[in-house]
């Protein structure tokens, strides 16, 4: 029942991040059969100015895609909390990880300038149990 009143009570504004990666987990769901859930950290994201919840909704959309077609993954965790003043956003996959010789493309290179240009952050690096961890920070 709170949660629900949080709900209908938070802005637009704050819901739309949330509301945006959610369905973009059901839909790299529904594309691949590999599930994706959504782990919100907050009761409810901080409000961000629309140009910072648009750049981190395509950093993520870019890091499913790159877990779709590189990782072999079999489960996809895409969280997303406040930290300080910062927002961070990080999609975690038990696929096989980087390779040796990985560089970044085009789209992740893309993203991290897109990133960097609103004074936020994109780290990719093989998680030590196996699998990519992917982290987008933004300040707030």
């Amino acid at each position: 029942m709170r949660e629900s009143l949080r709900t209908l009570n938070a802005s637009p504004p704050a819901l739309a991040l949330g509301v945006a990666l959610r369905a973009d987990c059901s839909a790299f769901s529904d594309r691949t059969g590999i599930p994706a859930e959504l782990v919100v950290l907050d009761q409810t994201p901080p409000e961000l100015p629309s140009s910072r919840s648009e750049a981190l909704v395509t950093a993520v959309r870019e890091a499913l895609l790159n877990v779709e077609k590189h990782a072999w993954a079999s489960a996809v965790v895409v969280t997303v909390g406040r930290f300080g003043s910062s927002i961070t956003v990080a999609v975690h996959d038990d696929g096989v990880g980087l390779g040796e010789q990985h560089r970044p493309g085009i789209g992740l290179t893309s993203t991290a300038d897109a990133l960097a240009r609103l004074g936020g952050s994109l780290t990719v690096q093989s998680d030590t149990d196996g699998g990519t961890a992917w982290r987008a920070r933004l300040p707030c």
